[in-house]
């Protein structure tokens, strides 16, 4: 017999209503900014286990994610953050909720490196683009009605970039078997990314945001050499990349729906996805991205310099990442302050927001991080928006 044994949702309180979302700022104006994915409760992770083994049902299951879903609205409601988001509750895994969905992922034959600097840090890429694309089904189900109900300021909904997808999802020899093309194998990955979000602003989506985790590959060296030895041409998949991006986000436009895009380097324990400075691809980068907000991972690798921002667009929204994601220790707050400065430098203040520097939740389900850290962290962030900003 399948079990249910989840909690019931509790009844939903004022500040948790479509009026309350409806009457929230335009998130624009939003200075306390997140990236996305947050520490899953441990009730739903071993949740996702009993599930897994058949011993909770699957309507159980969304009951207990709706629970936590309110209960962390409400967490984020009180520290004042500007815009809401669910988590990522309801997904096993970055990519894991597009492989499930589409046609045309298979099993990886090998692990993959993921510290470019050592061949020996490895891990594990479950699946691979080997057949055609094609969506089974819509890739988020059930988030963007839900936060619509429910969330009492803007919210958004992220998916990872078409660009980052394919440098995810691409093996040699399995994939440019089935996509000799690169140009095609991007194009089928922005429709589906693009059909997606057209599906989520229908639902009453205000805020979309790509995860472009992808791009900082292209300024390290000893990614450049892997797709070199993959066929690839470094600068040449760049600019595909861009367009790639670019053609599932413009449509939104018509919309009237926010477009993000979050470029950094993951947020998987102490390994970044890349070594190196942002500088050599930035100027391509930064000023052709179509998105209204460009969202930075900046705690570390530009404490010494924001140069790169004078690329952005005046006219875009810019999130700076200042807030560490991935360790307790904090960079200390006056320097976090003097970095916000500084980058003012280089970008108009009044389009500049604060943010942690990734999502919470990176490639590896043992975090260093605690769900408090993780609040604090979200406080710190507010703090940091009312001091700059008032």
């Amino acid at each position: 017999m399948v079990m249910d044994t989840t909690p019931q949702t509790p009844p939903q309180d004022a500040g948790h209503t479509a009026a309350g979302a409806a009457l929230a700022p335009h998130p624009l104006a939003a200075r306390a900014e997140q990236v996305g994915s947050l520490l899953p409760p441990p009730a739903l992770q071993e949740a996702r286990h009993v599930h897994q083994d058949g011993r909770l049902s699957t309507v159980g299951l969304r009951t207990l994610e709706d629970h936590l879903v309110l209960e962390s609205l409400e967490q984020q409601r009180r520290l004042g953050v500007d815009v809401l988001t669910d988590g990522e509750y309801r997904r096993g895994s970055w990519l894991g909720s597009v492989a499930e969905a589409v046609e045309g992922f298979v099993d990886a034959v090998a692990e993959r490196p993921f510290d470019p600097r050592s061949r020996d840090a490895t891990q594990a890429a479950p699946k691979v683009i080997g057949g055609r694309l094609r969506a089974r089904r819509r890739l988020i189900v059930s988030e963007a009605t839900f936060l619509a109900q429910h969330a009492s300021a803007p919210f958004k909904i992220t998916l990872p970039s078409p660009s980052s997808l394919m440098l995810a999802s691409f093996e040699p020899g399995v994939t440019d078997a089935v996509y000799p093309d690169v140009d095609e194998l991007l194009a089928d990955l922005s429709a589906l990314i693009r059909d997606e979000l057209m599906s989520l602003a229908g639902e009453g989506t205000p805020y979309v945001q790509l995860d472009a985790p992808g791009y900082t590959l292209f300024a390290d060296s000893a990614m450049r050499e892997w797709m070199s030895e993959a066929g690839l041409d470094p600068d040449r998949l760049l600019t595909q990349g861009i367009a790639a991006d670019n053609a599932s986000l413009a449509p939104l436009a018509e919309q009237g729906v926010t477009t993000g895009i979050h470029l950094c380097r993951g947020s998987a324990q102490r390994h970044w996805l890349t070594v190196g400075a942002h500088e050599s691809m930035a100027e391509e980068l930064l000023s052709s991205l179509v998105a209204d907000v460009v969202l930075l991972g900046c705690e570390n690798e530009w404490a010494d310099g924001f140069r790169p921002l004078r690329y952005i667009p005046d006219d875009t929204k810019v999130v700076l990442g200042l807030v560490a994601s991935t360790r307790t220790n904090p960079t200390p707050y006056p320097a976090m302050l003097r970095r916000a400065e500084r980058a003012a430098e280089h970008h108009p203040m009044e389009q500049l927001a604060v943010s942690t520097q990734c999502g919470f939740v990176g490639g590896s389900t043992r975090h260093r991080l605690s769900i408090d850290d993780q609040w604090r962290k979200l406080e710190l962030v507010v703090r940091l928006a009312r001091d700059l900003w008032g």
